[in-house]
């Protein structure tokens, strides 16, 4: 019996030591708005190949995601994925999404930066975006928007 306690507290302790980790706050902060001009400034060429790549591979009213997560990337032959990551590893982003709502209403999503977990964390991002500029989402706090020109946008989503 005393054996049985002994073990069930030490999961106890793992489990809410692990949880403690997981939540903790990461040492890291997003870059702001100067770092991600030179994030993309120094990597220009890339994100617009990969945008044109993106936007030419994706279908009507359908997402395409290259990195971590891939979606639909079934789609692309095997030399295209492998000339998005190559691009995609010059960019220093995690990954690439586009969306197609309409023919005028693209936009292209380079993950950058994440940190925490769902219910507390960031993400940066560097957007091109055919319609206008991203709108703050409600839940998001701090937001941060930096216009980078030419329907660029960097974002920082914090909650």
């Amino acid at each position: 019996m005393q054996m049985k306690y002994r073990y069930l507290k030490v999961i106890s302790i793992t489990i809410i030591l692990s949880l403690l980790i997981a939540c903790s706050s990461n040492e890291s902060t997003p870059p702001n708005s100067d770092e991600l001009k030179n994030i993309f400034d120094k990597s220009s060429n890339q994100f617009e190949e990969i945008k044109e790549m993106m936007i030419t591979d994706v279908g009507f009213q359908e997402v395409l995601q290259i990195g971590d997560n891939s979606k639909n990337a079934d789609k692309i032959s095997k030399d295209r994925y492998q000339k998005y990551t190559s691009l995609l590893k010059l960019t220093g982003a995690e990954r690439v999404t586009a969306y197609t709502r309409s023919k005028i209403n693209t936009s292209v999503s380079f993950l950058v930066y994440r940190s925490g977990i769902v219910t507390g964390g960031c993400l940066t991002k560097i957007l091109f975006m055919t319609s206008g500029r991203p709108k703050k989402p409600d839940w998001a706090n701090p937001y941060q928007l930096t216009v980078l020109g030419n329907g660029w946008y960097g974002e920082t989503k914090c909650n």
